[in-house]
């Protein structure tokens, strides 16, 4: 569906920053149907990519300190703020760590990055000529975002203070518990606790699903353009109804995370036009 508006607080954008950004464009063409144009010098590469016309997310080279070409490709969460600069303050009044100040991105909207005090890289996005993302909750759109915490304690208490979210902790039919960050009573994100879950020594982590009409069929698609499966297709407990999954790309860094696009989540995150 088409998004009319994003609530502040919400996931507004998201981005893959990538070794092989031409690799990059075939896969989420491939997969998802996107349109990825070659990026502009002007902003070192980066790409906004398009489904059926509408933005659904950036793609870009990997930038900034020399080092950074030996990081893994990986995705980086966008959060929705009015204005950057306070929001960095609150970071960083709240127990997390600013790694770059609010910056200005040409006429498009102002920047920041850094980590929650669980130690998940996300970023904020203050718009103002780029909206976020104009499409959401269909096949090759994001439909769910989620941080894997390491101190889901610390996690749950940055988020509402430092951006306005309601908490709500649910139970799932297996005695385990999720929580939700909601904005004027409506689901953006969910936070897990996954100390007993992630590999031993992974950090937290944001996470964005994009929706597929079918799983299975997404991740042999995958598979056949060169990408790994890291979990099967399978049906979460509780609240969440529909299936899951997660692969690697072909270049065996960046995860992509699949959903099927009809879970309760869908149509409760953005207003529709």
């Amino acid at each position: 569906m088409k998004v009319d508006s994003i609530a502040l607080g919400a996931p507004v954008w998201a981005d893959l920053s990538t070794s092989d950004f031409d690799r990059a464009a075939t896969f989420y063409n491939a997969i998802f149907g996107w349109d990825v144009p070659p990026g502009t010098a002007d902003f070192g590469g980066y790409s906004t990519a398009t489904l059926n016309g509408a933005n659904v997310a950036g793609v870009s080279p990997k930038w900034g300190d020399p080092g950074a070409a030996d990081a893994p490709d990986a995705w980086t969460v966008y959060l929705h703020t009015a204005d950057a600069a306070t929001t960095a303050q609150a970071m960083t009044a709240n127990g997390g760590h600013l790694m770059m100040q609010p910056m200005e991105v040409g006429p498009f909207g102002t920047m920041a990055v850094g980590t929650d005090p669980a130690g998940a890289f996300f970023g904020v996005w203050q718009p103002n000529m780029h909206k976020g993302f104009g499409v959401f909750a269909e096949a090759g759109a994001p439909c769910w975002f989620e941080t894997r915490s390491q101190d889901a304690a610390k996690s749950t208490a940055f988020y509402p203070a430092t951006f306005g979210l309601e908490l709500r902790t649910t139970t799932m039919e297996d005695g385990s518990t999720y929580n939700l960050l909601l904005a004027n009573d409506t689901m953006v994100a969910g936070i897990t606790d996954a100390s007993s879950l992630a590999t031993p020594g992974a950090p937290s982590h944001w996470l964005v699903y994009f929706g597929v009409e079918d799983t299975d069929a997404a991740i042999a698609h995958i598979e056949s353009l060169g990408g790994s499966t890291i979990m099967g297709a399978s049906l979460p407990a509780g609240f969440i109804r529909g299936s899951e999954a997660a692969a690697m790309s072909p270049e065996r860094e960046a995860s992509v995370h699949v959903r099927d696009s009809q879970t309760v989540f869908n149509r409760l995150v953005y207003p529709a036009r």
